[in-house]
């Protein structure tokens, strides 16, 4: 490859020695390099080896990670060169030859504004692909935060909760919420949470919640995140019947009865047989999902975890939960093993989250003078 007759380096495969080399290298130019640096030590903390390619000439600062999910074949793409030190043209002409890059769709993702308005340029002029791709929206500005201590003062949980590790079995509870699952498949994000660090807040069950011998509970949740249980007589199945409405209806029947239950505003017979003189509560909620579930599974009320980017990824509080303190618990705690283990940790913030900014700032977070761009490409 040449510019102006001058023999220009390649852009190749890191092996995994020379991604040691370059993760260090980079680590010197936070937080600028934030994503790829991030990512980088991941992948050789977390034996991700396989998830993510690196693409570098071995003698300039430009680096190049992709990501490509091996469900859905979804891709996203960072990259970070020193603006001070290369030669754009030389760096474009080097991108301009990365196999198959620029022509199926991609998300721009955590790349220096600065740099990533320069990619946004060339894709838009045809000098990167041949115009077959096109941004969703203007690209989106987010704020780079970074903690380095943590004051000994973890937040309490709040009465009635109780904090765990994150599990395997919490995923699909935590990916249906996340805003950016289109890049990542349900399975990949299932080995994040079972491999990556994180925490979650469950509502502590009294006595009172607890089921009695050999019955088998239903739990029924409304999108508030709000967790309706039924206390049943032993060896009893128990049903809960969901409405549009937040009305209690208590009912005893007798032996061997069968009673049909009318649903304010559907007009819909509900028919349930139910054993001798059991004594039953049909709880209604405000929308139309039934969840199963074995007491206890009850599902988290808010969580974070660190992201394959080596940042905090999906924190989250159920709406109904907002407001007592859970996801600065989580975030702070979180923070606190980051900070032991490498020294630092990093947040990604919506430039209009006004919650989530006050949430890392009474963590601790200070925000970086460095903001990411992100922008999904799609095919015209």
């Amino acid at each position: 490859m040449e510019l102006n007759g001058i023999e220009l380096p390649t852009l190749r495969v890191a092996s995994e020695s020379e991604m040691i080399e370059i993760r260090d290298r980079l680590e010197k130019r936070l937080p600028f390099s934030c994503a790829v640096q991030g990512t980088l030590d991941i992948m050789l903390r977390y034996n991700r080896m396989r998830e993510s390619s690196v693409y570098h000439d071995g003698k300039s600062s430009l680096v190049v990670l992709i990501a490509k999910d091996t469900q859905t074949g979804a891709k996203s793409l960072s990259l970070f060169w020193d603006m001070n030190k290369e030669d754009e043209k030389v760096i474009f002409q080097q991108l301009s030859n990365l196999p198959g890059e620029w022509v199926e769709p991609f998300f721009f993702y955590a790349t220096p504004y600065t740099l990533a308005e320069k990619v946004i340029e060339m894709i838009q002029k045809g000098q990167l692909g041949n115009k077959t791709l096109a941004g969703e929206a203007p690209i989106k500005r987010v704020q780079l935060y970074q903690i380095t201590s943590v004051e000994n003062n973890t937040p309490k949980v709040p009465e009635g909760f109780e904090m765990r590790g994150l599990e395997e079995k919490d995923t699909e509870y935590c990916y249906d919420v996340w805003p950016y699952k289109f890049i990542m498949s349900l399975e990949t994000y299932r080995r994040v949470i079972k491999t990556m660090p994180g925490y979650a807040i469950v509502r502590r069950k009294d006595k009172s919640q607890q089921d009695p011998e050999n019955t088998g509970g239903q739990l029924l949740r409304a999108n508030q995140g709000e967790i309706i249980t039924q206390t049943v007589p032993e060896n009893v199945g128990s049903q809960l019947l969901r409405a549009n409405q937040d009305e209690i209806i208590t009912q005893t029947v007798p032996e061997n009865a069968e009673r049909q239950l009318l649903r304010a505003n559907l007009d819909e017979i509900i028919t349930q047989t139910v054993p001798e003189n059991a004594g039953r509560q049909l709880l209604r909620a405000n929308q139309d999902e039934i969840i199963t579930q074995t007491v206890p599974g009850e599902g988290p009320v808010a969580w974070t975890h660190l992201s394959v980017f080596n940042t905090f990824g999906n924190t989250f509080t159920i709406p109904k939960f907002r407001g007592l303190g859970l996801a600065k618990v989580v975030t702070t705690t979180l923070a606190d093993r980051l900070v032991g283990e490498s020294g630092r940790a990093f947040s990604y913030v919506d430039d209009d989250n006004i919650a989530s900014i006050k949430l890392h700032e009474k963590v601790g977070f200070i925000k970086q003078s460095c903001e990411m761009g992100w922008v999904m490409y799609k095919k015209l």
